[in-house]
């Protein structure tokens, strides 16, 4: 920069690109409320996916941890024999396996099984 350029020149300079900066604004369009509104859409579109996609992930495990309890109660009635019978436990496990099988049964959306259990 020359070094005799005044703060008035300085000054100068300043109000004119800040005069073209305003004139040029006018010119510049700003997108309409069709593209605000379609950027809107797109991003609620993207979080249903990722909502959809989280809701089914999750059902999933859910799902899988339900047939695992299923699996172990299952194993501990084979477990049971004549020596070591006992009703009460017999029918807690039957209860168990039951509530397990009717949430089971809703995550899956398996509506004749649900309506069976109930």
């Amino acid at each position: 920069m020359p070094d005799n350029i005044t703060n008035d020149d300085l000054l100068s300079i300043i109000d004119n690109a800040t005069d073209r900066i305003m004139d040029d604004s006018d010119k510049v369009e700003l997108p309409n409320d069709n593209h605000f509104q379609s950027i809107k859409q797109k991003r609620d579109e993207a979080q249903k996916i990722i909502e959809a996609t989280t809701e089914d992930k999750l059902r999933k495990e859910q799902s899988e941890m339900l047939s695992d309890d299923i699996k172990k109660r299952f194993a501990r009635l084979r477990k049971i024999s004549k020596d070591n019978f006992n009703m009460f436990e017999v029918a807690i496990l039957c209860n168990q396996i039951s509530k397990d099988y009717k949430k089971l049964a809703q995550l899956n959306h398996w509506v004749e099984i649900e309506r069976m259990l109930d």
